[in-house]
């Protein structure tokens, strides 16, 4: 600074230092105020946002640290501008929200999210569930907002639910084909591990709560009621799934009665019925029963 000589006291150019710092605080702000909304997107943004957010605050501070900026707030302080050098770190509010921040990536930091997004079998995704939600135990650790947190869960449903479905076709876990089109054996396989499926996500959701409220009633200062309500999206695929498995439990069960009620008594099971064939090009009721099923699930 005392290389600067009588310019420490030269108005103009005071001025023009204040004038660049206060040009930095702006842009400062810009960054730290930023601010997503936890509730749209997918997870992997939400983690992305606090990860990038950390590192540019970072790389602000390395420059807020550095020799020239240093060397202007001493030259505008030897001058006697003594509010631009105060509010240069009331102002931005650099260190807090990089405090913040940091709290909040001991949470999103090795977070499992890309063995979900990335899952290609409801087994996968199954296990790859129970990782997401035992990591997010640590944020009992941390500041990170409860009601946030809700809407992190939410977005974890989505990336779930996008992984089972795509484009009105169950794809990727379920492969290219209907559900409508595929043996009833194979379709049962499949019902069965959406239903773990289902149910890990319930109860590992349970978990969670329960480990919220916990926190919540040891955060004494929380501002506001919170709003426990949550709306998993998958949740609309699984009734869907339940629709189907009922309406194709139904279609064979009354495909088997037909058969075994016209079935002439005394022929055994799975014997060749001659009541039952078609005399004269005509159905019988046990190939209507089929075709009516196939106008269904076109």
């Amino acid at each position: 600074v005392t290389d600067l000589g009588d310019l420490v006291e030269d108005p103009q150019f005071l001025n023009s230092l204040q004038s660049g710092v206060n040009r930095w605080i702006k842009e400062i702000r810009k960054v730290t105020k930023l601010e997503r909304d936890p509730g749209s997107g997918s997870s992997l943004q939400e983690m992305t946002f606090w990860l990038n957010l950390e590192r540019a605050l970072q790389k602000i501070l390395q420059k807020r640290e550095s020799e020239e900026v240093t060397l202007t707030l001493e030259a505008l302080k030897c001058g006697k501008r003594f509010h631009a050098t105060v509010s240069f770190d009331t102002d931005t509010g650099l260190k807090q929200t990089l405090a913040l921040v940091t709290d909040y990536n001991s949470l999103m930091k090795d977070f499992p999210l890309n063995e979900l997004v990335s899952a290609t079998d409801l087994d996968s995704i199954k296990v790859a569930l129970g990782n997401v939600f035992g990591h997010m135990k640590k944020i009992r650790a941390t500041k990170y907002p409860i009601q946030r947190a809700l809407r992190f869960i939410e977005a974890i449903s989505r990336d779930m639910n996008a992984q089972i479905l795509k484009a009105g076709v169950y794809v990727v876990v379920l492969g290219t084909r209907r559900l409508m089109h595929i043996s009833i054996v194979e379709f049962d396989q499949l019902m069965m591990q959406c239903i773990q499926l289902f149910t890990k996500w319930d109860d590992e959701y349970d978990k969670f709560i329960t480990l919220l409220r916990d926190i919540s009633k040891k955060k004494r200062d929380e501002p506001v009621k919170l709003m426990w309500k949550v709306l998993p999206l998958h949740k609309k695929l699984e009734g869907r799934l339940v629709q189907i498995k009922a309406f194709r439990k139904q279609h064979e069960q009354l495909r088997v009665v037909i058969a075994r009620v016209l079935r002439p008594a005394g022929t055994p099971s799975g014997e060749t019925q001659p009541d039952t064939q078609p005399h004269s090009g005509e159905l019988t009721p046990v190939d209507q029963v089929n075709l009516a099923y196939e106008f269904v699930k076109e």
